[in-house]
């Protein structure tokens, strides 16, 4: 299979249990996608960011702010680094980073 759409489905997957309320199974979902792009994306690669964005905001959702927090600076680090400064992703992960500080 391939990996970006093994990681689709699985957001897709994870979209639904958000909507059920299913947060630790959130978590487990998002980690997996995270353990696959890690194993097969560049650390900068579009997919692989937006995935572990997804796992800091099911992290927020599951009450693990500190967690959060790490994959979240993580995110903003490497898009720091890759993307120009006025980039919009950057600040929709600030403003879920800034989330574990609430």
């Amino acid at each position: 299979m391939d990996v970006r759409k093994e990681i689709a489905d699985l957001v897709v997957q994870f979209e639904e249990l958000e909507k059920e309320g299913h947060f630790p199974e959130m978590v487990k979902i998002l980690k997996r996608a995270v353990e696959i792009a890690e194993s097969n994306l560049e650390e900068e690669d579009e997919d692989r960011l937006r995935v572990c964005h997804f796992l800091g905001h099911a992290f927020i959702r599951n009450g693990q702010l500190m967690e959060a927090e790490s994959v979240l600076e993580n995110v903003v680090m490497t898009k720091r680094r890759t993307l120009e400064k006025d980039d919009p992703s950057l600040a929709a992960t600030m403003y879920t980073l800034g989330r574990c500080y609430l």
